[in-house]
């Protein structure tokens, strides 16, 4: 159960900063603040999955508990071409349960000037695109993981094309960031670089978008066992350049870094490659996209087709006085992670079994802080019910991915009363098969995860919202589990 003292004591915070808050509500102001406080109760201890899936890693695994989060965002200036604007945000949110955890989700300065954008710190961000409020998580970097810290320049969104007269627009950036200690390669590096381009009037009726997002985990120290001298893996600015370009060390490097590197890349290489269509109609906007994921060449060249996140977004544009439940937006996706590049011999290397999410000199795979940076329906092992945690793939070796291939139906949909009440509601239903060619019959496991969640206004304290969600976990794959969250939150202005 949650530490009572400490979360008394940062309740009481809570409510001490909302009154001092309350009656400077000005939205012509420029600094926002939020404030919530609550708990999660669960049958069995466990949070329930979409309690705790794309939330920046800061809601516990385990446990019934109780939460306080406060956060500040603010701007200085207005980004012009001989202008700079300055933002900072700050969120903080303190955990009390079977342990009490102070987490910093978000803890970022930015600069914008005209269409350049410089940021450092921790953020939220998902990379990719699609419908990022109701999804179930973009393939590469959904914001399930607590977000690493990075610096980051690019594009502040999409730049138009001059000589295009607006038809084609760019959005670019490219990050250095650090995983830190947090596994059993310790110190690595993060490499994020993407590109998008988009067809169409800003203004007009349909817009055309494409691009590529390109990580890389690497650098660091290891005691896996494709290390070379030391367990030092190549981290020199020369390194970067492989890094950067995707290329293959030359030959002439044999007996100086491992084998691993030199038949392969330096560092673990993935990302996805997106397409989408944005349609605005009069009363409604309609946005179809599809992620590409890849692991290495095979998924660029798309040798691992139908592999990917299939999404539509249907969006109510309607205007005129509400007279009942009104759906605001809707959103279906289906993910598909099979084929992986098949299962291939050649040449005496696999060409194929593409083991998304896994690698086997960074074996800490694509986590962070025990959360999935991607897609969350790629289950960790010590997520996954006991019985389906020895699971083993091609390689007969244990890796913290235990099951990348799988298939999901995933809907969600926001709506409202004229009374001001919201709802939000996700729905999923998954088909669990391990990891490429598991030892043992194949056998897909289901699961069915979902939730609902009611935001209340009241006139508490110059108006706080209520928030009261219930989610459930039921199947062959999770471990069952029933969870209601209960809060109040306070947003304004200073």
């Amino acid at each position: 159960m949650p530490d009572s003292r400490v979360l008394m004591k940062l309740t009481l915070l809570l409510l001490l900063t909302t009154l001092v808050c309350q009656g400077q509500s000005d939205t012509t102001r420029s600094t926002q603040y939020s404030l919530e406080t609550g708990g999660m109760l669960s049958t069995d201890g466990l949070t329930p999955f979409w309690f705790r899936t794309n939330q920046l890693g800061v809601v516990p695994l385990t446990g019934s508990f109780g939460f306080v989060r406060a956060g500040i965002h603010g701007q200085i200036g207005k980004a012009t071409n001989k202008r700079w604007q300055y933002t900072y945000g700050l969120n903080a949110v303190a955990n009390a349960g079977q342990s009490t955890k102070v987490l910093f989700p978000e803890a970022y300065f930015r600069a914008d000037h005209g269409l350049l954008r410089i940021q450092a710190g921790r953020w939220q961000q998902v990379l990719g695109v699609a419908d990022t409020l109701l999804s179930s998580g973009t393939y590469i970097w959904s914001g399930n993981a607590l977000p690493l810290p990075r610096v980051q320049v690019g594009t502040s969104g999409f730049a138009p094309v001059g000589f295009t007269r607006g038809w084609l627009a760019i959005n670019a950036n490219i990050a250095h960031g650090w995983f830190g200690n947090t596994g059993k390669v310790e110190g690595s590096y993060l490499h994020q670089k993407a590109i998008y381009f988009r067809v169409g009037k800003p203004g007009g009726s349909v817009k055309l978008i494409g691009g590529i997002t390109h990580v890389v985990q690497w650098g660091g120290q290891s005691s896996a066992k494709f290390i070379g001298k030391d367990g030092k893996l190549p981290s020199s600015l020369t390194d970067f350049v492989y890094v950067f370009a995707a290329v293959s060390p030359p030959q002439s490097l044999s007996g100086q870094i491992s084998t691993h590197d030199l038949s392969n890349r330096y560092g673990n290489h993935l990302g996805s490659v997106d397409f989408a269509m944005d349609w605005s109609l009069p009363a409604a906007s309609l946005l179809v996209y599809v992620q590409r994921p890849y692991d290495d060449d095979t998924g660029v060249l798309f040798m691992n087709l139908p592999d990917g996140l299939y999404g539509v977004c249907w969006q109510n544009r309607a205007t005129g006085r509400q007279r009942g439940f009104r759906l605001d937006r809707l959103t279906t996706e289906f993910l598909t992670t099979l084929n992986q590049s098949g299962f291939r011999l050649g040449g005496g290397h696999f060409q194929g079994a593409d083991d998304y999410f896994n690698n086997f000199q960074y074996v800490d795979g694509w986590i962070y802080k025990d959360r999935v940076i991607g897609t969350p329906f790629f289950t960790r092992r010590t997520d996954a019910r006991a019985d389906h945690q020895d699971l083993l793939g091609l390689s007969k070796t244990k890796l913290p991915i235990v099951s990348n291939r799988t298939q999901v139906i995933h809907a969600g949909l926001q709506g409202g009363w004229p009374s001001g009440v919201r709802v939000r509601m996700l729905l999923s239903q998954s088909w669990n098969y391990g990891r490429p060619e598991q030892l043992g019959p194949i056998i897909a496991y289901p699961q069915f995860s979902g939730m609902v969640e009611f935001t209340v206004p009241t006139p508490w304290l110059n108006g706080l919202d209520l928030r009261v969600g219930v989610a459930a976990d039921r199947g062959q794959w999770l471990n069952n589990s029933t969870g209601g969250w209960l809060s109040l939150r306070k947003t304004g202005f200073f």
